[in-house]
């Protein structure tokens, strides 16, 4: 058996889907979904699942900007994120469909 590792890359279809493939970009996915988990819980008390209590939400972001966040710090750690996940998003390639490479991500919306 075989371990094959995926290059890290984001693909967007001619549709409009947007697809992380390998470790780098589905953590870049998971620090852009954090960051708007924490925002929301830190201006409208909104939880985005039950397991994702604003404890668990910052010490995810911890363990993804190696900083550590005291209770309280939902907008700060969220910004936080948001320069990690701009920082990774400049070292991964990104094609279309038809395989030219776009100069950006797309901005996810109500970020």
């Amino acid at each position: 058996m075989s371990t094959r590792t995926t290059p890290s890359q984001i693909h967007v279809t001619q549709n409009g889907g947007v697809v992380y493939e390998g470790a780098d970009a589905v953590k870049v996915f998971q620090a852009q979904t954090l960051a708007r988990a924490l925002k929301a819980y830190a201006t409208s008390k909104m939880l985005m699942g039950r397991s994702w209590t604003p404890g668990n939400m910052l010490a995810a972001a911890t363990a993804i900007t190696k900083k550590p966040y005291k209770k309280g710090q939902y907008l700060t750690a969220s910004v936080d994120l948001r320069v990690w996940y701009e920082l990774m998003l400049s070292g991964l390639p990104v094609t279309r469909e038809d395989g030219k490479e776009l100069p950006e991500v797309p901005a996810p919306p109500n970020t």
